[in-house]
């Protein structure tokens, strides 16, 4: 997982390898519960009959993660869904 920049009092942190996946839902989800969250899910639809996701950004509290599908396949799209089943106070989605 690294980190990109601190801007605002946001961190963001791209997460493109597995190990970088699981301390994000070590680090990230764990803290879901009350916290608002933000999720929007990018789609990539050039050249492709059927859509395939092709970004994932999740802000939980002050930080943001941009999340890689494409290199992370499956995992990375049930992390997302995973977000939305706890118990965040806000949602907000795009």
């Amino acid at each position: 997982m690294r980190t990109i920049e601190r801007a605002r009092g946001h961190r963001f942190t791209y997460v493109d390898t597995q190990d970088a996946l699981d301390r994000f839902v070590e680090e990230a989800l764990e803290s879901v519960d009350g916290d608002a969250i933000a999720l929007d899910i990018e789609e990539d639809r050039e050249q492709r009959f059927r859509p395939s996701v092709a970004l994932i950004q999740i802000t939980v509290g002050d930080d943001d993660y941009v999340i890689d599908p494409v290199r992370l396949g499956r995992d990375a799209l049930m992390v997302a869904v995973e977000a939305l089943c706890l118990t965040p106070s806000v949602v907000v989605m795009h």
